[in-house]
């Protein structure tokens, strides 16, 4: 159903772009990610990794903006304790999606703006790297988890008269990943502060 929603706000916003009257901007972007877990246990660090790639922004009125994005987006978690037998663990879980948010931008002044939306992303990667005292191994944990996932996402940025963009972001992911609970958890979701800069091409 969520999808569903999403692909309907993604024809509703393609026909106002096509009735817009202002041509788009488009720009490359690139920022930092502190990538982190909504779950049931208590073991999680965010994990600090990266997201870049396109936008496009149509400007509706003074006030009033849409814009979508195709970004690479690394993401996951850091689990860190002790086992039973008191030994370190460090096990890094890197999810890398495709994620293409759409969202609207408020100008509140000048250049300055709030902007909230809806994101569908793609997994393109599931990697698990284990750490227990000196032993370490990766592998590939794609089967646990879901293709798609589906979250809201907040924020508020600045964009300059010559194209430079920066702001801060939030994803809420609404959908738990895991295809089949783990041992040590029933649920993952998505939770992720982007801190982004981009150029827009004029």
């Amino acid at each position: 159903m969520k999808i569903k929603f999403l692909f309907l706000f993604l024809v509703l916003i393609s026909f106002e772009l096509l009735n817009a009257q202002i041509k788009p901007e488009f720009g490359l972007k690139f920022g930092v990610n502190l990538a982190d877990m909504r779950t049931d246990e208590n073991t999680l660090s965010p994990r600090s990794t990266f997201h870049f790639g396109f936008e496009a922004e149509q400007q509706l009125s003074s006030k009033w903006s849409l814009q979508t994005e195709l970004l690479y987006s690394r993401q996951g978690n850091v689990r860190r304790g002790r086992t039973e037998e008191g030994v370190k663990f460090d096990n890094i879980l890197a999810l890398d999606y495709l994620n293409i948010p759409i969202f609207a931008n408020y100008y509140l002044k000048d250049g300055l703006y709030i902007s909230s939306g809806m994101q569908l992303g793609f997994l393109l990667r599931a990697q698990l790297q284990e750490t227990v005292g000196t032993d370490s191994n990766q592998q590939n944990v794609n089967d646990n988890y879901k293709n798609t996932d589906v979250g809201m996402i907040f924020g508020a940025g600045y964009k300059t008269d010559w194209g430079f963009n920066v702001g801060l972001r939030y994803n809420w992911g609404f959908t738990n990943v895991l295809k089949e609970p783990l041992a040590y958890t029933l649920v993952e979701r998505n939770s992720v502060l982007q801190l982004y800069m981009s150029y827009r091409i004029k």
